[in-house]
């Protein structure tokens, strides 16, 4: 089973509005353990606002879970959208 956990931080998980927080995350892979089932999570570096520390910790944190692997992706903001630089905004439509 493979879980979005993203972020432990419940900053940038409203952030980008994951939906639910980190004790929820953990009851899941506690049940779906439980049950057998391997435990695959998503984690997204490089998000708005998150340092290498905050990453580090994300994944410091997913390491001691008991999950059984890990898919790492970077983060890319889309123009037009609310994760998009207001800067970069400003000079498009300059264009």
């Amino acid at each position: 089973m493979e879980l979005g956990l993203q972020t432990i931080h419940p900053s940038t998980a409203a952030y980008i509005r994951r939906g639910y927080d980190l004790a929820c995350f953990d009851g899941c892979v506690r049940r779906l353990r439980a049950a057998g089932i391997e435990v695959i999570v998503h984690m997204i570096l490089g998000l708005p606002f998150e340092t290498p520390r905050m990453m580090y910790e994300t994944a410091s944190y997913v390491g001691k879970s008991g999950v059984q692997g890990v898919k790492l992706q970077l983060f890319a903001s889309f123009c037009a959208t609310r994760t998009w630089p207001k800067r970069i905004l400003r000079v498009r439509s300059r264009l």
